[in-house]
């Protein structure tokens, strides 16, 4: 039969110590999850069991008063009813610290809850992904969990996923968006001004989540290093150094860690190098590419640059007598460039098939997309 909101109140109210009982045990799961979950960024926990009020908004909402069967004077039967019924009779949401780290923390909890003996969690909600009524997806998941006072009786729970700013945004809309207390001829200029705020914070949350995962490699760290003693060596003008040091490493160092430590031991100890490197190279002005090579650098790189780049060179390794920077630079491009075309070898950067194919290839496109793959203004050459 149809109950009054007031007789499912009443049964509300007599189930108040069980639930309290249930959602202990379920929140010493919860702590039992984010204490070997520690390296998944949970930032926070908040829990809540449905209030009187909230219930009975929700009968009215939910059509709870039609949908479920009263039985007059069976007030067991009508617990059972309203327990199981009742989804998110026990509310928790868990937050973390990024958007996408949402979905893998859900799936990750219901496979944790799983595993206890007075939890179920229904095969449609072994997913946590859902939508929203506003289009947005949300981590949530909805399960029973058995009383322990009362074996008969089983709380409906309701379990939300969410990141620090999917949270702050959730609570705004949430409020003057899909619960507005009154009638507000601006709601559909509310909905849009939600809309773009969403937008604005899922992109930093993107931003800052790039940021706290930004690994450095060891070989970036040493060539940042270096360019700090290269600036107090005063080497080269701050206005265009950073294109100086960039060719410097790209062309001469790559990623010679050995090379790069040794400079800097020196450096941090004496704040000179005493003792430079030796430079090794081979002559390859017989190289097919060399004059390709030599014609684009002409265009690209400036006398004045060059002599730059030279300023570096120098500071860090042995003069080399014998053959002109400029030819040098050359070498070392070809040589790490992949087109050494003297040897007979195919090289792995390039599909080159035959000596005849290799006469008749125009270069100049590849040369041009390593040159800028490595700092190199190739945009001069137009």
């Amino acid at each position: 039969m149809r109950a009054s909101k007031e007789e499912w109140l009443n049964i509300f109210d007599m189930l108040s110590d069980s639930v309290s009982q249930s959602n202990k045990c379920l929140n010493e799961y919860l702590e039992e999850f984010i204490s070997i979950n520690t390296t998944k960024e949970i930032t926070g926990k908040q829990n809540r069991i449905k209030s009187n009020v909230s219930f009975v908004e929700k009968l009215v909402r939910n059509d709870y008063l039609n949908k479920w069967d009263y039985i007059t004077g069976e007030d067991e039967i009508n617990k059972k009813t309203l327990s199981r019924n009742l989804p998110d009779f026990i509310g928790y949401r868990i937050n973390t610290l990024f958007f996408n780290k949402e979905e893998q923390l859900a799936e990750n909890l219901i496979e944790f809850l799983n595993q206890k003996s007075n939890i179920e969690i229904p095969a449609d909600q072994l997913s946590p992904h859902n939508q929203q009524a506003n289009g947005h997806p949300i981590m949530k998941f909805q399960g029973l969990i058995q009383s322990s006072d009362n074996p008969e009786l089983k709380f409906g729970f309701e379990i939300q996923i969410k990141s620090s700013i999917h949270n702050l945004w959730g609570e705004v809309e949430h409020g003057s968006i899909y619960k507005p207390n009154n009638f507000d001829f601006r709601i559909e200029q509310k909905k849009k001004n939600v809309e773009e705020i969403w937008n604005t914070l899922t992109s930093c949350d993107r931003q800052l989540y790039l940021l706290k995962k930004e690994i450095y490699k060891k070989d970036d760290l040493l060539k940042q290093l270096l360019t700090i003693y290269f600036k107090q060596a005063n080497l080269v003008e701050d206005l265009n150094s950073h294109y100086f040091y960039s060719i410097f490493f790209n062309v001469f160092i790559r990623k010679n860690i050995i090379v790069m430590e040794e400079l800097l031991i020196q450096l941090m100890s004496n704040q000179t190098i005493e003792i430079k490197s030796n430079y090794t190279y081979t002559n390859l002005q017989t190289s097919n590419v060399y004059e390709d090579l030599n014609e684009i650098l002409s265009v690209i790189l400036h006398k004045d640059e060059i002599e730059s780049i030279k300023k570096i060179f120098d500071f860090c390794f042995n003069n080399i007598t014998d053959t002109n920077f400029l030819d040098l630079l050359i070498f070392s491009i070809i040589e790490n460039s992949g087109l050494n075309l003297e040897e007979e070898t195919e090289d792995e950067g390039f599909d080159v098939d035959d000596e005849e194919e290799e006469n008749n290839t125009d270069y100049k496109p590849l040369l041009l997309t390593f040159l800028e793959t490595n700092g190199f203004k190739t945009k001069r050459i137009n």
